[in-house]
């Protein structure tokens, strides 16, 4: 699943990130966290007014989401919080640092600085206990296939791993 956002809002103010393609970080315990907030169709809320200001109209919806977070009682109410968590979550899914950065719409410096900065006691234990671990490096797992032997059922597996076609493993194994 990917996400385009683009550079302009509905009400056609500029973003703060500007266009970028986006994935969900999923934190591991919880896999079903897209169908569990019921976001996957991406449809906005209904929100009713008779303005047409965008301030107006961006404030209804920040109301309305800081509304839900404190009907959520999960301590915070600030949306803004919710990309801290989405980095942290994709920390313990073993995305990298560069792919959260871009999900985000940032450089891997903000992501450095500004993000993990968050961390505390609690965060630390969760990354230590409930993360996944990062794959091998492409170039390490052709050199497990070339060992294990690369019939084309291991091709093809190691090519929806790593999200590259079975003719890009067949040339890496030539190599």
């Amino acid at each position: 699943m990917i996400a385009v956002l683009g550079d302009k809002t509905l009400l056609d103010t500029t973003t703060k990130t500007g266009y970028r393609l986006c994935i969900p970080m999923l934190p591991p315990p919880h896999p079903d966290l897209i169908e569990c907030l019921e976001i996957k169709s991406g449809n906005l809320p209904n929100i009713r007014t008779s303005s047409n200001n965008p301030k107006t109209i961006s404030g209804l919806y920040s109301d309305r989401a800081q509304t839900i977070l404190r009907r959520w009682d999960k301590g915070f109410t600030q949306t803004h919080a919710l990309r801290h968590l989405a980095n942290l979550n994709g920390q313990m899914a073993g995305i990298s640092q560069e792919t959260r950065a871009k999900s985000l719409g940032h450089s891997t410096q903000m992501n450095e600085g500004t993000y993990k900065k968050r961390a505390n006691t609690q965060t630390t234990i969760d990354l230590l206990t409930q993360s996944t671990t990062e794959a091998i490096p492409l170039g390490s797992a052709i050199g497990v296939l070339k060992q294990l032997g690369s019939d084309g059922k291991n091709i093809k597996l190691l090519a929806a791993i790593y999200g590259i076609t079975f003719d890009e493993v067949m040339e890496l194994l030539a190599e």
